[in-house]
């Protein structure tokens, strides 16, 4: 048997083209092999502050060619219009062509100062909230309808928001300061509320 003509030109194009083939295929494993470039990142507010940029300068500090912009935001964007590469959020993920990875667990808790508390007594119930007025925190609260349990009973209660804030931070201060309740996340009010 003998290769035919066309047989030995394309085994010889194969021959002259491999090595070239190799040599792009290193050089592409030795361009990812460490990370460069701009990374872009979003989170809540307060928690990007707290526990997302320690993790974006170390992960700077290993990779020097790195650069990184972190939008803390309390509010959620549109990662593909707005070139986002990663972002975190706290909640369920609507219907998404995403795909998202969860990371923790949190649990939302009604707060007030001690001397509000003090003031105006502890609501024991969904309705007793009714009788208040709450410090609507937008991007946890939107509306001001909180839905809580009562027993083994989902309720759903509808709330007069004097104040709303269009971040968590603003919200927790004002808590802070006394002026009425709010609804937030377990972690954003932890420094404050130490036993929640």
């Amino acid at each position: 048997m003998r290769v035919t003509e066309p047989g030995a030109l394309y085994a010889e194009d194969c021959r002259r083209i491999l090595p070239d083939l190799e040599a792009a295929k290193a050089s592409v494993a030795g361009l990812y092999g460490t990370p460069t470039g701009r990374l872009t990142l979003t989170a809540p507010v307060l928690f990007g502050a707290r526990y997302v940029t320690p993790i974006v300068t170390e992960y700077l500090g290993r990779f020097p060619d790195v650069s990184a912009e972190c939008w803390y935001l309390d509010r959620v964007i549109n990662m593909m219009e707005e070139g986002i590469d990663i972002a975190v959020r706290i909640g369920e993920l609507p219907d998404s062509s995403m795909q998202a990875v969860r990371v923790g667990r949190v649990r939302r808790v009604i707060c007030a100062a001690p001397r509000y508390l003090e003031q105006r007594g502890i609501p024991q119930t969904p309705n007793a909230l009714m009788e208040r007025e709450i410090i609507s925190a937008n991007s946890v609260s939107p509306g001001a309808e909180w839905r809580l349990m009562q027993g083994a009973r989902l309720c759903a209660v509808k709330l007069k928001a004097r104040l709303t804030c269009s971040t968590n931070d603003a919200a927790l201060l004002a808590v802070v300061e006394g002026y009425d309740l709010t609804r937030l996340l377990s972690r954003q009010i932890a420094d404050h509320f130490p036993k929640t």
